[in-house]
């Protein structure tokens, strides 16, 4: 069957089965419930805490909890069940939704954070290192491609909600903005409770292997156990995310804080922005629908580095636009180009080790772009409250330029794993 046809990525994307499903399905809720955490939180800060300088040491406490815990998460997620670690991680993150609903004072929230952090820290390596043992090889990347498409479609959905109960809580209950965010947060514990019994779900050990054409030569020998071939793929996967790290840090200056950005510059309201959102997400579903047939084809690493490039462009223009309206289109382009290399580069680490590092390969990954991040996140409200709205995106733009030429000039002769 012709590698480019619709067809052919429909038999690819309806051929999971079993415990793939059923991952899809946790992941689904869990983008739901993440999504409205997501999208309130920092609203719900600025509510509590106005100064933007105090929003962004606050926010960044879940990624410096992050920081803290992702190494140890690889190990318990190598060392014990993967499905179980998945669980742990969205009960922690659904606790930590049902924190921020009650929470009265300052220590409250930041108990929250430091749980959506540990979750988070979690989530990813556990997620990753289950998506990896469900598939072969060669479906790998469309596995991870349809994790991220329905996630973006929970997110979506997650959006299209805050922005309707934003505007029914005031004009038909009569609520405050902060009652209304924590209706939300209550929604999204809910909903990340019914993911974790999905999660339990899952069988045990490897599936979708039957088929040995489909299973890719690694960058390590599987059946080689010694220093060396751990080193091998710890060098790559340290090299790999490298420019993850530029990324992340530029990324800590803009993306937390795109809501309260566009409420601020255009004095718009919530709903309005919820709405870009959902655009957002769909049109981030599309692209992740699209990208793994586009890599086999193109080749994974030059799909990262034309994806982030269009990606930066649109973010550098987005401070030149007058009105919201206009400010829109380059907003969605960037979301939807920078996140579709996300499962390729994820495909990629993953293919890169041996199945026994995994959960630490993730994990390790993850640390670095969280660590330069957490700075972004950190810092960049002190940044806006001194120099302006428009400076974080001088950053952003300067470090993922960066990022996209070194991921280059290091990946260019890198072959399908």
């Amino acid at each position: 069957m012709e590698k480019r046809s619709l067809r052919y990525m429909m038999s690819i994307y309806g051929g999971f089965k079993g415990s793939a499903r059923r991952l899809l399905a946790a992941s689904f809720l869990t983008a739901i419930g993440g999504g409205m955490s997501w999208f309130v939180l920092i609203l719900y800060i600025h509510e509590l805490f106005p100064e933007l300088t105090n929003v962004g040491y606050i926010f960044s406490i879940a990624s410096w909890t992050i920081v803290f815990f992702i190494l140890p998460s690889g190990w318990l997620v190598d060392r014990f069940d993967h499905r179980k670690m998945l669980a742990l991680a969205l009960l922690l993150g659904g606790l930590s939704m049902a924190m921020f609903a009650t929470a009265q004072e300052l220590w409250m929230i930041v108990l929250a954070q430091i749980l959506n952090g540990a979750a988070m820290a979690l989530n990813r390596p556990a997620f990753s290192a289950l998506m990896t043992e469900k598939t072969s090889d060669q479906r790998r990347k469309y596995l991870f491609a349809l994790q991220s498409m329905v996630s973006m479609i929970g997110i979506a959905i997650a959006s299209a909600m805050a922005g309707v109960w934003t505007i029914m809580a005031r004009e038909t209950f009569g609520m405050e903005l902060e009652e209304a965010y924590r209706v939300m947060f209550v929604l999204a514990a809910l909903t990340n409770m019914f993911a974790v019994v999905i999660a339990l779900a899952i069988r045990p050990g490897e599936e979708g292997r039957e088929d040995k054409k489909e299973e890719l030569p690694s960058l390590v020998d599987d059946e080689e156990d010694d220093v060396e071939a751990r080193k091998k793929g710890l060098r790559f996967i340290v090299r790999f995310s490298t420019p993850m790290a530029l990324i992340g840090f530029g990324a800590g200056f803009v993306v937390p804080y795109f809501q309260l950005y566009y409420i601020l510059k255009f004095d718009v309201d919530v709903a309005q922005v919820a709405w870009l959102f959902v655009a957002t997400q769909i049109a981030m579903g599309l692209s992740f629908f699209f990208i793994p047939n586009v890599a086999e084809r193109r080749g994974s690493v030059n799909t990262v580095v034309l994806t982030q490039a269009i990606a930066v462009i649109n973010l550098a223009l987005i401070p030149f636009a007058p009105i919201f309206l206009m400010a829109a289109p380059f907003h969605l382009m960037r979301m939807a180009m920078m996140n579709a290399s996300t499962p390729i580069q994820n495909s990629l680490m993953m293919g890169a080790v041996r199945p026994a590092d995994r959960g630490k390969a993730a994990a390790v990954g993850q640390m670095m772009w969280t660590v330069t991040n957490s700075i972004g996140i950190t810092f960049a409200g002190f940044v806006m409250d001194n120099y302006g709205l428009d400076t974080p995106f001088i950053i952003a733009v300067s470090f993922y330029s960066a990022a996209v030429v070194l991921f280059f000039y290091w990946f260019r002769n890198v072959k399908e794993m």
